[in-house]
């Protein structure tokens, strides 16, 4: 078959998907075209029959089916497959994108989406609906994709990075090389579609049969908590942020940085809590994962609409994680915006004892009384420091 025979490249990832991978395969057999298509298959060393399954089918209909095998897990190694070992291989024009646990039931739906981008040069992009299944195969919701999203996009809309299922998704294959960028991400969709957004719009296409995307127990995105989601989003965009910066395109570099700050504020408002230490764990990670976006300058920036509770939150989580002098920065700003908060100064006095700062402590002891004279933390604290003095 030669390469200018291939139209388009249906790509499929999987990884122990031993109860689903041959359902997928069906519906991307079952396609019915006027141009030859080829399935691109990566298996990333599954432990279950995964791969036994794949090789089976790469077999049967040689040709037709590539399947790359890995014997090492190359995820876990922080390598994404698709960038590294599935983009060289594809010779489509169009590439169709679904993971090996979710599955198509249209069997036109390559056929419609290659036809709509053939014949409309401005699109870069076609996708359409999905429900949602659980393992049991039972119907967990009838529409994966709210209404709000279920239009057109605009190439700005795709490059702030708007929701597309890439399990629906047949594009043009105009990136050559993923960025550096791309690799640091966990959620790739959301970067892939900010790229192409480079390239044209996006069609959505309702006239296609729902898609099906499985929630199960081994899904990487689905089998997350929201609050691993929202923290691995927050990432992406990061990423997008530093990308767009790197290439000097201020517009997105600075509503991606925009986009981080307003997300980290509503995750630290809905599940901030000092006491749970797995909580403070991942909010501190995901701080010192983007120190260069998430720090007191930048949020100094942000101070009018983020308001002064975050900064309060940020000082009493670097505290409590003894970074005392992370947390001595954030008090001393949460100071000056508001210089009548005794509380602030007492946790001041509290850090600098800690640290063997008696002088510092006492003076912020004193403040803390000044403004509350009662106040029996910080008298407490000056007492320790009389008694060490």
């Amino acid at each position: 078959m030669k390469m200018k025979e291939i139209m388009a490249s249906i790509v499929c990832l999987t990884f122990n998907h031993e109860k689903f991978i041959a359902e997928a395969i069906e519906s991307f057999l079952a396609q019915r075209t006027s141009f030859p298509f080829e399935i691109i298959i990566h298996d990333d060393a599954s432990k279950d029959k995964t791969t036994e399954i794949v090789k089976k089918y790469a077999e049967k209909y040689a040709g037709k089916i590539t399947a790359i095998i890995q014997h090492e897990n190359q995820y876990s190694k922080g390598i994404k497959p698709f960038a590294k070992f599935v983009m060289p291989r594809i010779r489509g024009k169009y590439i169709a994108w679904c993971e090996g646990d979710d599955f198509w039931t249209d069997p036109y739906k390559l056929q419609k989406q290659v036809e709509f981008l053939e014949t409309n040069s401005e699109y870069v992009i076609c996708y359409h609906n999905a429900v949602v299944i659980n393992e049991q195969n039972q119907l967990v919701t009838n529409s994966k994709l709210p209404d709000f999203c279920k239009k057109d996009l605009t190439a700005d809309e795709l490059k702030i990075g708007s929701w597309v299922l890439m399990l629906t998704a047949c594009f043009r294959n105009v990136i050559r090389e993923l960025p550096e960028e791309f690799h640091k991400v966990r959620n790739g969709d959301t970067f892939l579609t900010s790229i192409l957004g480079n390239y044209g719009k996006g069609k959505y296409m309702p006239d296609i049969k729902n898609a099906v995307y499985r929630q199960h127990g081994n899904s990487v995105w689905s089998s997350l908590s929201i609050i691993e989601k929202n923290t691995f989003s927050i990432n992406t965009f990061a990423w997008l942020h530093r990308y767009y910066s790197r290439i000097g395109d201020k517009t997105y570099s600075d509503y991606f940085e925009r986009i981080v700050i307003t997300l980290f504020k509503s995750s630290i408002e809905k599940w901030y809590d000092s006491g749970n230490e797995k909580i403070c764990s991942i909010f501190s990670k995901l701080i010192d994962d983007n120190k260069d976006i998430i720090n007191i300058k930048t949020l100094l920036r942000y101070h009018k609409y983020i308001g002064e509770a975050i900064f309060y939150k940020l000082a009493l989580l670097n505290f409590n994680q003894k970074k005392y002098s992370e947390a001595i920065l954030y008090f001393h700003e949460i100071a000056k915006l508001n210089p009548m908060d005794a509380t602030v100064f007492n946790n001041l006095g509290v850090i600098y004892y800690n640290t063997g700062k008696l002088q510092e402590a006492e003076k912020n002891f004193k403040k803390a009384l000044d403004l509350k004279p009662a106040y029996r933390e910080a008298l407490l604290g000056m007492e320790k420091i009389h008694n060490v003095l």
